[in-house]
């Protein structure tokens, strides 16, 4: 049997978050170790299948696209980790700190860095981080604002020297012809004139990649094929799959989308301008200030 079918990218996101919480990577870690997610909307995704919570998934991000630019979501706006609190563990929060990973131990929501629950070594530990670009190798690019690598800056060092699994949920969306050649012309201070922040690009190799093919391989068994790409209202960023099976399997993936369609966009805040501290056309300005496709 054969189905096909679109995908908004939000949709795309539940889809891949359902299909990354049933990997056995994951359930081990959920019984034995850590499950490190770190910040961004996609991941924000997985956070509440994980959770079995809503949270405010625009706001879980550092850097962002949005608005038609590339952006750093203030620190003052970013998620409250409260938000992730569990009746186990009430969470303490300052408002200096900026949102950056959920770590959660056997499966409960900690009050941790990062580098605190890499360093406290398992085996079967596991990091999710998302990415901003997927290339037909399997490569995966991150863009970088902060200076000295960001997130991904800070973890990869455990990561890799420790081999723990880095699984990285991205929509095909994302997809692009080289992140070797992007990563290439990348560089937060190479640019003499950004329309937005500039940034880098960290690229990985040897990553758990889940996109919508590989979460319905996950989710049912039925092999997918990505036909098609983009539209209009709405469809801005959609692909379209065709699915293909044997019947209970096909069956399963029709009614695994029908319970996804119609998930919303996400809202998320654009950075404050006025203080921003990156390289960009629109840094130091007022609102007031700003074209008006950046305006409130």
């Amino acid at each position: 049997m054969k189905a096909i079918f679109q995908l908004t990218p939000s949709e795309s996101k539940r889809l891949i978050a359902k299909a990354v919480v049933k990997l056995e990577l994951v359930k081990k870690a959920w019984e034995k170790a850590y499950i490190v997610v770190a910040g961004g909307i996609t991941t924000s995704f997985v956070m509440e299948e994980l959770l079995s919570k809503t949270i405010d998934k625009g706001r879980c991000t550092a850097g962002i696209s949005v608005k038609g630019v590339l952006c750093v979501t203030s620190a003052q706006d970013r998620l409250n980790p409260r938000q992730l609190a569990s009746p186990e563990e009430e969470m303490e929060h300052t408002k200096s700190e900026a949102f950056q990973a959920l770590v959660l131990r056997k499966g409960i929501p900690v009050q941790m860095k990062m580098k605190e629950a890499f360093e406290d070594y398992h085996p079967e530990t596991v990091m999710i981080k998302g990415g901003n670009a997927l290339d037909p190798e399997g490569y995966v690019g991150v863009a970088m604002a902060g200076f000295n690598g960001g997130t991904v800056g800070e973890a990869l060092g455990y990561v890799y020297s420790n081999g723990i699994p880095l699984i990285v949920p991205i929509g095909l969306e994302k997809l692009i012809p080289s992140v070797r050649e992007a990563a290439r012309v990348m560089g937060a201070k190479t640019f003499d004139y950004a329309i937005g922040c500039s940034v880098g690009m960290m690229p990985l190799a040897n990553v758990n990649l889940v996109h919508e093919v590989r979460a319905l391989e996950v989710l049912t068994g039925v092999k997918a094929t990505h036909v098609t790409s983009g539209g209009v209202s709405g469809s801005e960023g959609a692909v379209v799959l065709v699915a293909e099976g044997d019947k209970s399997a096909v069956e399963e993936t029709v009614r695994i989308v029908h319970s996804i369609k119609g998930e919303p966009p996400i809202d998320a805040p654009k950075g404050r301008c006025k203080e921003c501290p990156y390289f960009c056309t629109f840094a130091g300005k007022e609102e007031s200030e700003l074209p008006h496709y950046l305006r409130p």
